[in-house]
């Protein structure tokens, strides 16, 4: 969800049944669902909508998040290559423009990831929220293929 505010109710269900975390994945990337707590802590900053989530079989309070801010496109010459694997480039790094606007969490426009600010990565790491995994952008590692560069842009 890119920030457009449901036209109904939003309801998820559990596949696998085990403990509900801080930020629960909902199958797609980029597409989360957060704690009470993690919701709170992110409602003030800017780039994101949290949305109600009801999920069946699940405790109540949590949001669905949206990411309404945007920083342009990932530029995959910046990245630098580490190896190979069939058709398949192995990056490290992700270089991107700046935001449009002053956002704190945004989404590039050719790729499913969201990004954070320092600030906002520093606030994360002091609540100790559970099964979140920060990572600097120089140091992200991924697969890609140079048909997916070129039709990215870069």
């Amino acid at each position: 969800m890119r920030g457009a505010t449901p036209a109904s109710p939003l309801r998820a269900h559990v596949i696998e049944p085990g403990r509900f975390a801080d930020l629960l994945s909902l199958g797609f990337p980029s597409l989360y669902a957060l704690s009470e707590r993690f919701a709170a802590a992110t409602a003030p900053m800017t780039g994101a909508r949290l949305s109600p989530i009801e999920i069946d079989g699940g405790p109540a309070g949590y949001s669905l998040l949206g990411i309404t801010g945007r920083c342009g496109s990932v530029d995959y010459s910046r990245s630098a290559v580490i190896g190979r694997m069939g058709k398949f480039l192995e990056l490290r790094g992700l270089g991107v423009q700046e935001a449009t606007a002053p956002v704190e969490f945004a989404v590039p426009d050719n790729r499913e990831s969201i990004l954070v600010t320092s600030r906002v990565a520093h606030e994360i790491r002091k609540m100790k929220f559970s099964n979140v995994r920060l990572i600097k952008l120089e140091e992200v590692e991924f697969s890609i293929t140079a048909e997916m560069i070129a039709r990215a842009g870069g």
